[in-house]
């Protein structure tokens, strides 16, 4: 039996060999090879021998067991090992990311997640209180600024009308002409 382990030393998986040196070939080694790689739990099993079935020439799988002659022995043993340190790494990854999975599944449903997400949902809503309340704000100096514009206008426009009355007309100044009844705009633009 060899024990097949990667460059970590972590057992990756195990094949079970025998080896036949006869001049004709029983399909009862078959049998007998899988028993023996069920009473061990080993993920391969190989026969070595000098004579081979018909239909295989150097190397290949007869009911589950791989077959070869001896001068096939390194290629087999190299492809069945890289074989099964691979299926380890696979394994790994699938058991980290079913780990993780589950890792992430528990802290999705968790309390913590649930007032985490709470005060993500208290910290928006108080910015966008903040800027509710600042817009207000910005509104009514806004319209208090307006007003005081407005204010200013009448009185320039009064005291204009007065002057007018001491000393006569005033030459026009652009600004502060009346706006003509087509043209909506603010008599300062």
């Amino acid at each position: 039996m060899q024990i097949v382990r990667d460059q970590r030393g972590r057992e990756c998986g195990t094949i079970i060999w025998e080896s036949k040196r006869t001049k004709a070939w029983t399909e009862g080694w078959i049998t007998k090879l899988k028993e023996d790689q069920r009473s061990v739990h080993a993920d391969f099993a190989v026969l070595v021998t000098e004579v081979l079935p018909k239909e295989i020439s150097n190397f290949g799988s007869k009911s589950n067991v791989w077959v070869t002659n001896y001068p096939s022995i390194i290629g087999v043993v190299s492809l069945l090992r890289t074989t099964l340190m691979r299926v380890f790494e696979m394994r790994l990854l699938q058991k980290g990311r079913k780990d993780q999975f589950e890792s992430l599944y528990r802290y999705i449903t968790s309390t913590e997640f649930h007032q985490r997400m709470e005060a993500i949902m208290d910290s928006f809503k108080s910015m966008r209180d903040d800027l509710q309340k600042e817009k207000d704000a910005y509104q009514r100096i806004w319209a208090k600024r307006e007003k005081q514009i407005e204010q200013v206008l009448s009185n320039t426009f009064t005291l204009r009308g007065e002057l007018e009355g001491v000393v006569g007309e005033l030459p026009e100044l652009e600004n502060l002409q009346l706006p003509d009844k087509s043209d909506k705009q603010d008599p300062l633009l």
